[in-house]
């Protein structure tokens, strides 16, 4: 078996998504919301929302993404990763 051939593990996919300069990049052009009208402030950055609808791709099921995320191994994981991102 080549070196190319062998599936793509889960851990690596995640790590793909939260190395890819491009979420944080479309999440920096979303616009803030306008809360002169009322509604209640975003409970997540714009790059967190984009992160897990970019997981959805990797578990198929939002419920699997955030039972993949609530696992402290992979949400420390996730922070280094957007901290390493997101230096500010």
């Amino acid at each position: 078996m080549s070196r190319h051939s062998r599936p793509v593990a889960t851990l690596e996919r995640l790590e793909a998504i939260l190395e890819n300069r491009a979420i944080y990049e479309l999440a920096s052009l979303i616009p803030e919301t306008d809360h002169t009208h009322g509604g209640r402030p975003r409970q997540y950055p714009a790059f967190a929302w984009l992160i897990f609808e970019a997981l959805l791709s990797v578990h198929a099921s939002a419920r699997q993404v955030e039972g993949e995320l609530s696992h402290p191994l992979v949400w420390d994981l996730c922070r280094q990763k957007i901290r390493c991102a997101l230096p500010d």
